[in-house]
């Protein structure tokens, strides 16, 4: 049987839910009209049927996960998500510098601003919480420099779509091969 790799994720979701479902209830209750060593073996077969589905779930799990991990290898998906993680990094820096950042005071307003200040008489009652007024605050980026960020971050977001695509296309285009007890197995469970 075939599958692909988007299916192969989405059953080892369900498995592990259909293992999540088992029972393994170890304390049962008796009363006095019950055989008590009846009951205990009939818990006893309970038990031993679902320790027996678990390890075939179980199974397949790790066989669906395994051939995951190698049709990925093969196809640098561990490589793909690398790049995109980068991308990701980047894409918060781009949008850090772009949001918090206005462009930088024109030079002829910024001279004017400490010649003004350089030209003030201080007497000391300019500070304000003992913070001094002589300061002029701006941004280092002009305008241009703010709009090549900003087409950095467009180039960054483009280049991760792409990487995006590429893995949604390995998902759906890439199978992989599951023998016919695994096959059994998530017919059993009605998973396919």
């Amino acid at each position: 049987m075939k599958i692909t790799l988007r299916k192969a994720h989405a059953l080892q979701k369900e498995l592990l839910n259909e293992m999540k479902k088992l029972d393994f209830d170890t304390e049962i209750e008796i009363n006095e009209f019950e055989q008590p060593e009846k009951k205990i073996l009939d818990a006893n077969d309970v038990f031993t049927d679902q320790m027996a589905k678990r390890k075939d779930l179980l199974d397949t799990l790790y066989v669906i996960r395994k051939a995951v991990a190698k049709a990925n290898h093969e196809k640098d998906v561990d490589f793909i998500l690398a790049d995109v993680a980068r991308l990701d990094n980047d894409i918060g820096f781009y949008n850090r510098v772009t949001s918090l950042s206005e462009p930088r005071v024109n030079g002829d307003v910024l001279k004017g601003k400490l010649e003004k200040i350089a030209k003030r008489e201080d007497d000391g009652s300019s500070r304000i919480y003992g913070r001094s007024p002589d300061i002029v605050t701006t941004h280092i980026f002009n305008q241009e420099e703010l709009k090549n960020f900003e087409l950095q971050l467009a180039e960054v977001k483009k280049e991760k779509q792409k990487l995006q695509d590429r893995l949604l296309e390995i998902n759906f285009q890439t199978e992989v091969e599951l023998a016919d007890e695994q096959e059994a197995v998530l017919r059993a469970a009605n998973l396919v």
